[in-house]
C-alpha cells in the first residue's frame, strides 16, 4: 500500500527542567534567531512548529521585543505553528479550571500573532485525565495528539470522555521525536525514513504517517527540505514525502476517519511510554502552594470580585463610594476591574503548571523559582479578595450592631452548603479579653478565645509635654480623628494640680473614635480658657490588635452573615438580629476544606 508520509519539523522545549528557567531561555533565544533567520532567507523552508505552547513566543520576545513583526508575519503567512496551550500543563496535578485557563491565556497570547494551531497537541504530559475531550471540544479543537497513556494501540483513534464529547486522536506510538536528530547525508536520513515508516505502517489503517523531525530543544536543520525532495525520488519512490504540519495530518486522518477503536476516559498506560507514576508525590509543598492559590482565585478572589463589582459603584475618580468600617482593619482602596489583575495572578500561576515543574521532577533551583511564582499569584488574590470583601462590607447595615463598645464582624462563606466553622479574626478589641462576648446573628453567645502575648496589648509610641499655647497647635494636627497618620481609639485626661495628662490610645487601622475625641477636646478648651494649667504632658500608645477565635455556625452558602464583639455590658442588652444572606451569584465549587 502506499503511504502519505508527513514530515514536520518541530522542537519540544521544556521552559525549566535539567535547566532552570532563565539558562533555557538563553538556549531558546538562540533557537528562535536562528529559526526566524531560516524562515526569512529559505523560502523552501516552509514550516516549523513550535511545541504546542505560547509562552516560548513570550519568554523570546521579552528578551528580542523588535522580533514581534517577524513571528506575526510568519505565524499569519503559516509558516509558524503556535499553540493552543499557553503552557504544556501535567493534567492530573492541576485544578479543572486551570487547564481552561491555560487554553484561554494560550489562545489570548496566539491572537496576538494570528490563529493559535488547531490541534490539541500534549505530547508528554505523564498520562490524560478522562475530560480533556470534553476540555478540547469546549475549545474548539476535535482531536489531539500525544505519546503517553495509550500502549499497543494503532496511531488512529477516537477518543472519548465520561460525557460522551469525542475527538479524533492521533497516537504518537513511537513518540514526538521518531524522525529526530537525523542525519544529513541523504542516504542515511532516506534509511530513516523508511526504518520509521516501518516501524508505524503495520499500525497504520489510514496511511497517514507522521514522522516529527525533532525532539527536546532541537534547533531547525535547514537541510531538511533538501533532504526530503532526495529521498521521495529514490528508495521511497512509491511513497508520498510531504514537508507537512500538525494541521495538515489531522486534516488527513479526518478525511479519511472510518471505524476506527475508541478508547474511553483517563488514559494512563505505561506500557510504551513510561508514566513517572512518583511525580504524584514529589517535593509534596509544590502540590499543597499550588492548591492553595487555584482555591484562592477560584473560590475566592474571582467570585468576590465579581460580586464586589456588581454592587460597589465607581465614585468616577477609580474609587469606591464607601468603605467597610466593621472589623477595625483600614478599607483598602478598591481596584475597580481587576481582570486584568487577576490574569496577572493566572499568568504566575499556570507558569508552574509544565509537567517537570509541578511534578517536581526538576532541578532544585527550578522549583525554589517556582515559590516566588506561587507568592506573586497568592499577593495579587489575597488582595483583591480582601478588597472585595470590603466593599461588600460596606454595603451590609449592621446598624442593629454598632456602638462604642460594639464591632460587627462579617463572616463570608464560598461554599456551596452551609458552613459551621472556627474562625479567626485579627482586630483591635472593644475591651479587655475577659470583658468581651461574641453574639451570632440571631443574637446568641458564642464561644470565643483571645490569643494573647504578654505584652502585646499596647506600645509606647511617643511623649511630649506642651504649654497652653503648644497644645492649641498641636489640636490643630488631629484632623479626621487621626494624628501622624495614626488612628485615634480614645482619649482619656487626668488633671494633677496645674498638670493634664493626656493619654491617646492609638493604632495603625480602624476607625477613629469621633465622640471621645469630641469630648475630650471639649473638655481641653475648657482647661485652656480657665487658665488654671501649666503644662500639659501628652503620652501615646498604640493598641495592638488580637486574633480572636470563635464558632461561627450555619454560615450560608456562596453568602455571609454578621456577628459582633461586645464589651460585657454592652452585651447585657438585647442585641437586634442582623440575617445570614445566602448570594447566589457566587455558586461556584469550592474545595472543602477552604477557610470560612
Amino acid at each position: 500500500m502506499s503511504l502519505t508520509l508527513h514530515i514536520v519539523p518541530h522542537t519540544h522545549w521544556d521552559r525549566e527542567w535539567y535547566l532552570p528557567f532563565q539558562t533555557s531561555r538563553v538556549r531558546l533565544v538562540h533557537l528562535m534567531d536562528r529559526l526566524l533567520q531560516l524562515l526569512l532567507r529559505d523560502a523552501t523552508y516552509r514550516h516549523f512548529m513550535l511545541d504546542g505552547q505560547a509562552i516560548v513566543l513570550e519568554d523570546y520576545l521579552a528578551v528580542r521585543p523588535e522580533r514581534a513583526d517577524d513571528v506575526r508575519r510568519f505565524v499569519r503567512m503559516g509558516r509558524l505553528d503556535i499553540g493552543p496551550w499557553y503552557v504544556l500543563p501535567d493534567e492530573f496535578l492541576v485544578a479543572p479550571e486551570s487547564l481552561l485557563r491555560n487554553l484561554m491565556l494560550g489562545d489570548r497570547v496566539c491572537r496576538r500573532f494570528g490563529a493559535p494551531m488547531p490541534v490539541g497537541y500534549t505530547p508528554d504530559p505523564f498520562g490524560h485525565v478522562a475530560q480533556l475531550p470534553q476540555i478540547l471540544r469546549g475549545f474548539g479543537l476535535d482531536n489531539a495528539v500525544f505519546r503517553r497513556g495509550l500502549g499497543p494501540e494503532p496511531t488512529e483513534l477516537w477518543w472519548a470522555a465520561p460525557d460522551g464529547s469525542r475527538v479524533l486522536l492521533g497516537y504518537l506510538r513511537d513518540g514526538y521525536d521518531n524522525l529526530a536528530h537525523f542525519a544529513t547525508e541523504p542516504e542515511a536520513f532516506t534509511r530513516a525514513v523508511r526504518e520509521a515508516r516501518d516501524r508505524l505502517a503495520p499500525h497504520s489503517a489510514s496511511g497517514h504517517l507522521l514522522l516529527l523531525a525533532g525532539t527536546d530543544h532541537q534547533e531547525p536543520q535547514p537541510e531538511l527540505p533538501g533532504l526530503i525532495i532526495r529521498a521521495s525520488g529514490g528508495e521511497l519512490v512509491d511513497d508520498q514525502l510531504l514537508y507537512s504540519t500538525l494541521p495538515a495530518y489531522v486534516e488527513a486522518l479526518r478525511a479519511g476517519a472510518t471505524a476506527w477503536p475508541t478508547v474511553h476516559g483517563e488514559l494512563r498506560d505505561p506500557q510504551r511510554h513510561h508514566l513517572l507514576p512518583g511525580v504524584l508525590s514529589t517535593r509534596m509543598w509544590i502540590k499543597q502552594r499550588n492548591d492553595a492559590v487555584e482555591t484562592l482565585l477560584t473560590r475566592w478572589a474571582e467570585p468576590l470580585a465579581a460580586w464586589a463589582e456588581a454592587v460597589d459603584v465607581d465614585d468616577g475618580a477609580g474609587g469606591a463610594t464607601a468603605h467597610v468600617h466593621l472589623t477595625g482593619n483600614e478599607p483598602p482602596t478598591r481596584v475597580h476591574q481587576p481582570g486584568a489583575l487577576l490574569w496577572q495572578a493566572w499568568r504566575l500561576l499556570l507558569q508552574n503548571h509544565p509537567h517537570d515543574s509541578i511534578c517536581g521532577c526538576g532541578v532544585d533551583q527550578v522549583h525554589r523559582e517556582m515559590a516566588s511564582r506561587f507568592d506573586q499569584a497568592e499577593q495579587i488574590g489575597a488582595a483583591i479578595t480582601a478588597q472585595s470583601m470590603a466593599a461588600l462590607a460596606a454595603r451590609i447595615d449592621t446598624s442593629g450592631v454598632s456602638g462604642p463598645d460594639v464591632q460587627p464582624l462579617v463572616i463570608f462563606n464560598a461554599g456551596d452548603g452551609p458552613r459551621t466553622d472556627v474562625v479567626t479574626a485579627r482586630l483591635r478589641l472593644p475591651d479587655a479579653p475577659d470583658a468581651l462576648e461574641v453574639r451570632g446573628p440571631d443574637g446568641q453567645v458564642l464561644p470565643h478565645q483571645v490569643l494573647t502575648q504578654a505584652g502585646d496589648a499596647e506600645r509606647f509610641f511617643f511623649r511630649v509635654e506642651a504649654t497652653p499655647e503648644q497644645l492649641q497647635a498641636y489640636l490643630g494636627m488631629l484632623q479626621g480623628g487621626r494624628v501622624l497618620n495614626h488612628v485615634i481609639h480614645g482619649v482619656t485626661l487626668r488633671r494633677a494640680g496645674d498638670v493634664v495628662h493626656v493619654l491617646l490610645h492609638m493604632g495603625q487601622s480602624g476607625e477613629p473614635d469621633h465622640a471621645g475625641i469630641a469630648t475630650a477636646r471639649a473638655e481641653l478648651e475648657s482647661l485652656l480658657s480657665g487658665g488654671e494649667v501649666a503644662r500639659f504632658v501628652i503620652r501615646t500608645v498604640i493598641a495592638q490588635p488580637r486574633d480572636l477565635v470563635f464558632l461561627a455556625p450555619n454560615l450560608p452558602p456562596h453568602g455571609y452573615a454578621t456577628f459582633s464583639v461586645h464589651s460585657r455590658g454592652e452585651a447585657s442588652a438585647t442585641a437586634a438580629p442582623v440575617p445570614a444572606v445566602p448570594v447566589p451569584a457566587l455558586a461556584q465549587k469550592p474545595d472543602p476544606d477552604v477557610p470560612a
